[in-house]
């Protein structure tokens, strides 16, 4: 299995500023939405790429990140109705991809954190906790990219 070990103690900083970026061109393009989406992605891909640096801090970050994160589709439906708007089919493919992708992330949350809490028991069940992880980090990272594609006019 490919292990990724593009954080040490050394580049961090660089990646720091590169989030730095990523929210100021968020803002400038994009929505208050996008950009509080922004942000909690970052936590997210934060303490999943410091999972090998440092235990604590990968478990406060993504914490924190699918709380945010959650806490945003909450404000969504509320304030947009979100569901009903994902419901009604009148979105564009691109729209309907950024909502199934990131759905399904947010589903995978649950046993994110099942197994994260498990680990942290001392269970055995690291492997399936790795897995569902690499899992949803690629389908959150779908959804953030897809994100940019709610700006184009529903056609």
């Amino acid at each position: 299995m490919l292990t990724i070990y593009f954080v040490n103690k050394k580049n961090v900083k660089s990646y720091l500023g590169i989030g730095v970026i990523v929210l100021l061109f968020t803002y400038a393009v994009g929505t208050v939405y996008m950009t509080i989406a922004a942000f909690n992605y970052l936590i997210i891909l934060a303490g999943f790429l410091l999972r090998k640096v440092n235990r604590r801090i990968h478990v406060t970050l993504l914490s924190l990140g699918i709380l945010f994160d959650l806490s945003l589709v909450l404000l969504l439906e509320f304030q947009r109705d979100a569901i009903a708007t994902a419901v009604s089919l009148k979105l564009s493919p691109l729209n309907q991809a950024h909502i199934y992708f990131s759905s399904l992330a947010t589903l995978l949350y649950i046993p994110m954190v099942i197994t994260g809490i498990m680990i942290l028991k001392k269970e055995r069940c690291r492997i399936w906790h790795r897995r569902l992880g690499y899992g949803t980090i690629f389908f959150r990272t779908l959804g953030f990219l897809l994100m940019f594609s709610m700006l184009t006019p529903k056609n």
